[in-house]
This record gives structure tokens, sequence and C-alpha cells, in this order.
């Protein structure tokens, strides 16, 4: 079961501006995995 999910869990703590932004830099991450560079 997923109920205890870190993920989940890190989201809820950083908030919605955060979860946001992480969801958009995976999209990135998979549409280009070439370039996978930190910001």
């Amino acid at each position: 079961s997923r109920d205890r999910d870190p993920e989940a869990q890190g989201i809820a703590r950083r908030g919605v501006i955060g979860s946001i932004f992480d969801a958009l830099r995976r999209n990135e991450d998979a549409e280009r995995p070439e370039r996978h560079a930190p910001r």
C-alpha cells in the first residue's frame, strides 16, 4: 500500500507551490532525459 508515501508527505510539507514546481521539473526530465542537469 502507498498510503505512507514519503513523496506525498514531502508535498504536504512543502506545500502546493513546491509540488507544482516538482511536477514541472519531472515533466521536463521525462521529455528530455539526456539533458538531466541540475539548476
